[in-house]
């Protein structure tokens, strides 16, 4: 068996050998391998680098075989001249008239185009047939500009001004719209305030008084009243200040103890709000109001009444509920004609009745279009109170 064991240990060492000599020469030839595997890539680089190279070449080349062909080369070689200048066979200069003419043609273009915006933006009414179709009454007349706040009672010292004339007209209007009505009193009203409806009422009344008419004005704008003001000097007296038509609805005073004669028209007869109540509205919607102003029917022959503006309180839409025609006063050029149509519907929610319509402020005709001065729209509501006497303001 000993040598058995060394025969095995001898073969089994020759194979060791002969496999180290084979992993030797495969270890060469893979170090071969790797020497050819570079030298290719280095070879390969060198192909696409020529082959770049060859490719910018050829493009040159067939620029400049273009450009040679299209035309001629300057110096630079990338310069063509598509068209050499030429001195110009005539003398250059403005174009004036035709200029002048394109400029006025725009600009009239231009000012039309601007003057329809401006038209399309304004949305106050603008003519007589406007008004006629946004409430649907008559325009009864219309009311001359003032220059000052002193002319609004110039057609009780002057029955030949302008003021004047415009109002006997509108009475005119006004009695054949009236006539066949059993009541014999109305309200003068407008959408919103600085319309003009106290200027209205009380000149209204002076026409009235002027043709013979017992008339009596009563100041039912119990928020914000301004007829004491329009009267000036010619108001009650200082003992009367504190008396009105607002104690007469509670009951602490009668009617013929606040009234009083104008002194340049013993006809009229003008009743003040007196001092601001609390609560306007509930007294003019109260039996009270309604016995008081059949007293006055009896004794007056007419009666105008100057309520406050329809959109801002409820007093004006109360009085309409009551059956009391309504004159409704609308400055043109100021009073917008959605609140016109608001107005409108609102007395037409209560069953009211509006007899016709004033429009305010005209300075001059113009083609059926008329020129207003433009005034504010604040309407505040005055603190209540019975203790004071003190008028007030329509702004």
């Amino acid at each position: 068996w000993g040598s058995i064991g060394e025969t095995k240990w001898l073969c089994a060492r020759l194979r060791a050998g002969m496999l180290a000599e084979g992993m030797a020469e495969l270890e060469a030839r893979a170090y071969e391998l790797d020497r050819f595997a570079g030298t290719y890539r280095i070879l390969d680089d060198a192909y696409k680098a020529s082959e770049t190279s060859y490719r910018m070449v050829i493009s040159r080349i067939n620029e400049i075989n273009i450009t040679q062909a299209t035309g001629e080369v300057e110096a630079g070689g990338n310069i063509t001249i598509l068209d050499r200048a030429r001195p110009p066979t005539k003398h250059a200069y403005p174009r004036k008239g035709l200029n002048i003419a394109l400029a006025c043609v725009v600009g009239v273009i231009l000012g039309a185009g601007v003057c329809l915006f401006l038209d399309y933006l304004d949305s106050t009414v603008k003519s007589k047939e406007e008004v006629e179709a946004i409430l649907g009454v008559p325009v009864l007349g219309f009311v001359p500009h003032l220059a000052h706040r002193t002319d609004e009672t110039n057609a009780i010292e002057s029955r030949h001004c302008e003021l004047a004339e415009a109002f006997r007209t509108i009475r005119t209007s006004l009695s054949l719209s009236l006539a066949g009505r059993k009541k014999r009193a109305f309200a003068v009203t407008s959408s919103g305030p600085s319309e003009g409806k106290t200027l209205a009422a009380f000149n209204l009344a002076v026409a009235l008084a002027q043709d013979g008419k017992r008339v009596l004005l009563m100041e039912c704008d119990m928020r914000k009243p301004r007829l004491r003001e329009l009267l000036g000097n010619t108001g009650p007296k200082k003992k009367k200040r504190g008396n009105g038509l607002s104690k007469v609805l509670v009951e602490l005073a009668e009617l013929e103890e606040v009234t009083f004669p104008h002194p340049s028209l013993p006809g009229l007869h003008i009743a003040l709000c007196g001092p601001v109540p609390p609560n306007p509205a509930e007294l003019l919607g109260g039996k009270r109001f309604k016995a008081v102003l059949r007293q006055a029917l009896e004794i007056y022959d007419m009666i105008v009444v100057d309520s406050p503006p329809i959109l801002n309180v409820a007093d004006s839409s109360i009085l309409a509920g009551t059956g009391m025609p309504i004159l409704f006063v609308v400055r043109a050029f100021a009073t917008d004609r959605h609140h016109v149509a608001m107005a409108g519907s609102q007395i037409h929610t209560v069953q009211g009745n509006i007899v016709g319509a004033v429009v305010n402020n005209v300075s001059a005709p113009r083609k059926g279009y008329y020129s207003y001065y433009y005034g504010g729209r604040q309407y505040y509501y005055r603190a209540a109170s019975y203790h004071t006497d003190e008028p007030g303001s329509e702004a």
